[in-house]
């Protein structure tokens, strides 16, 4: 099996810095072209199943993906960002002020970091496992390729569980450019194997690209 994961493309809030988990904005027109960008890129890829968050961005990243092809794809709710609480909705200098704390937990290692009212780091980390094991179960043992659409912060504790089984190195896992793109191939006997990470060759011509991604998901 083969496995991309894929982060969604630029939104509003992304761009003016303000935190998103599991709210939603409008896709931006740099996002516009960062999904034609990656719409592009993988045009010639063969992709037998895809699977998206439910949350706005990302589903308009999976359908740049899909085009008109035939690919089945399902919204998983365990794809969604993690949910920040009162977090959400605030200008990032606002939650670090308020939640200082909290924020540099997430920053650091979004495991760590209990929402208030929202999510705590050990259920998004479940989420996270619970969607890699579905995938290797109904998956592993073909010649497939699957797709995974879905957000920065969640992503972090993805790749801590492909690499390593645990949430352990969530810290080191880096936060992703949008639209960026990861790439495991997955055997039964030797397990994961990273082929591609955090790759953004495709936004290399869209100027304006740069925004602040690495710290509103």
């Amino acid at each position: 099996m083969n496995l991309y994961i894929i982060r969604h493309c630029q939104t509003a809030n992304n761009l003016t810095e303000t935190i998103q988990g599991q709210t939603d904005s409008p896709v931006t027109k740099t996002g516009e072209m960062q999904l034609k960008a990656l719409s592009e890129r993988f045009r010639d890829i063969p992709i037998d199943i895809m699977f998206t968050s439910p949350i706005g961005r990302a589903k308009a990243t999976a359908a740049a993906l899909k085009g008109d092809r035939n690919i089945p794809l399902i919204e998983a709710d365990s794809l969604k960002e993690v949910n920040c609480g009162k977090m959400e909705g605030m200008p990032k200098i606002q939650a670090e002020r308020i939640y200082g704390d909290i924020w540099d937990k997430h920053i650091k290692d979004v495991y760590i970091a209990d929402f208030p009212d929202g999510e705590t780091g050990r259920h998004l980390y479940d989420r996270a496992k619970g969607i890699i094991d579905r995938v290797v179960r109904e998956y592993g043992n073909s010649e497939k390729t699957v797709v995974l659409v879905t957000h920065g912060g969640i992503i972090r504790v993805m790749l801590s569980y492909i690499l390593t089984g645990s949430p352990d190195i969530s810290e080191k896992m880096p936060w992703s450019r949008n639209t960026a793109v990861y790439l495991y191939a997955y055997k039964k006997d030797t397990g994961f194997t990273t082929l591609m990470e955090n790759d953004a060759e495709h936004l290399k011509n869209i100027k304006g690209e740069e925004e602040p991604w690495l710290l509103c998901p």
